[in-house]
């Protein structure tokens, strides 16, 4: 896996590979060529304007994961012809979060997923608006997103899912939630001997773990950061 850190405003273009990535820098363009991986993980406060563009032919997988301070995250998504792109993002929150993800399907035959899955801690709340976009006279496009809130405090989340959709020739889907812990999971995990505060935490890694493709030695890493707090 070859590691990237970014910190400085820049475009990056990533071909053919598994990427470890570490962005510090705010605006940020990803031109994906080819078959590419890439996989971030950070505990921190983010201010982030990223774009994503996808090349004819390319796949994307893009796995995230990030526990926040505090974030006003932007992330658009472009998409020419012939493309895959996986976006899965979990995070936790101690604090105000907006996140945005804007996904432009230009071209035709695109395949899209859009994952989020959040948690809220302490003060954490989170503002969360996917505006998917789908040009006129496209055809056989695919797209999926998918967003979840898990609330542990008594903080309000929004989720905002739009679809602007100019096409009758391409499949969109959206799903929603937002939901605290579930009180029977949390009374079974209590009965096999755990106490409330670790049986939360594994509610709340399983959870966010769940919504990623990655190997064990990254959701071992994931753990040790949401155990550490």
């Amino acid at each position: 896996m070859n590691k990237i850190v970014i910190d400085r405003e820049k475009i990056v273009t990533l071909k053919e590979n598994t990427y470890e990535l570490e962005i510090e820098a705010e605006d940020v363009i990803l031109a994906i060529e080819g078959n590419v991986i890439i996989e971030e993980i950070k505990k921190k406060e983010e201010n982030l304007k990223l774009t994503i563009i996808l090349k004819e032919n390319a796949n994307l997988l893009y796995n995230r994961f990030m526990y926040y301070s505090k974030a006003n995250t932007f992330i658009k998504l472009e998409q020419d012809n012939n493309t895959k792109a996986i976006l899965n993002y979990s995070f936790l929150t101690n604090g105000e979060c907006k996140i945005n993800v804007d996904p432009l399907l230009k071209g035709n035959y695109n395949n899209t997923e859009i994952n989020i899955k959040a948690v809220t801690q302490n003060k954490g709340n989170v503002i969360a608006e996917v505006t998917a976009e789908v040009g006129e006279n496209t055809k056989e496009n695919h797209f999926l997103e998918d967003i979840h809130i898990l609330l542990t405090n008594e903080e309000e989340s929004v989720i905002i899912p739009n679809l602007l959709v100019s096409s009758s020739e391409v499949e969109v889907n959206h799903a929603a939630t937002i939901s605290g812990i579930n009180i029977d999971d949390l009374f079974y995990l209590k009965t096999k001997g755990l106490t409330e505060k670790k049986a939360t935490e594994l509610i709340k890694s399983g959870f966010l773990i769940g919504n990623l493709d990655i190997k064990d030695q990254e959701k071992r890493k994931i753990k040790e950061i949401i155990g550490g707090e």
